[in-house]
């Protein structure tokens, strides 16, 4: 039987089960006693992170035969060496599921680097949240408007070109004349976060996880996508 591979977050027990071989017991049977594998693409304490491990605690007793569900780790390239593994290595038999970044088909579709993987033969099942992406810089820079961006050059830390820390300013930089200077190889947002409380960095993407540099005056919206806020 040919099946797809399981992409995405907050898994479906049936969902799953609809790529088990066709041949045998109920879903019960078939995940008694197994270890289903929540695949991480970015370091820990991150904003995937911290959600990817939320499903994997409270997933496995959703599931009939109430597996074992264990968050893994695994950087590299902004998380597409997690993408290509689940695309290419997994087991295909629901027992792997792997938290994907909201800009993998993008990157893909631009033909972004490393990228070996297909996001239409993934088996999305879900996603934890709408997402609006937005951009901070640190209230030191002097940065206020993106008009004040392509006047200078900021510094922004990124995981991997695969990532939305760098899809985000490297876009800006493009289309808007922007100048961040991006530096790339942290494991993920919270060493990010990190870089830029000891003054590695000076820019911040996804700011939503992180609202008490925005309370206290550090850091200043600069911009954001995504769906608009509700009034």
């Amino acid at each position: 039987m040919t099946s797809t591979r399981t992409g995405a977050v907050v898994a479906a027990a049936f969902m799953a089960a609809g790529i088990l071989p066709a041949q045998a017991q109920s879903v019960a049977d078939f995940y008694r006693g197994k270890t289903i594998n929540v695949l991480i693409g970015v370091g820990v304490g991150g904003e995937y992170d911290l959600q990817a491990r939320m499903v994997a605690r409270h997933l496995g007793k959703h599931i009939p035969g109430s597996p074992t569900v264990v968050p893994q780790n695994m950087i590299g390239a902004g998380g597409i060496k997690m993408a290509n593994y689940l695309f290419a290595q997994a087991a295909r038999d629901g027992t792997n599921i792997g938290m994907m970044g909201n800009n993998f088909p993008a990157t893909e579709a631009v033909g972004g680097s490393g990228v070996q993987y297909s996001s239409v033969k993934f088996n999305w099942l879900g996603t934890m949240a709408p997402v609006v992406e937005t951009m901070a810089v640190l209230t030191s820079t002097g940065v206020k408007t993106v008009d004040d961006l392509r006047g200078k050059e900021v510094v922004a830390g990124a995981s991997g070109k695969g990532a939305i820390t760098y899809i985000y300013p490297s876009t800006m930089n493009e289309f808007l004349g922007t100048k961040f200077k991006i530096v790339t190889g942290y494991p993920g947002g919270n060493q990010i976060n990190l870089a830029m409380e000891r003054g590695e960095q000076q820019q911040l993407v996804e700011l939503e996880s992180d609202k008490t540099k925005l309370a206290t005056g550090q850091v200043h919206y600069r911009a954001r996508s995504g769906r608009a806020a509700r009034t």
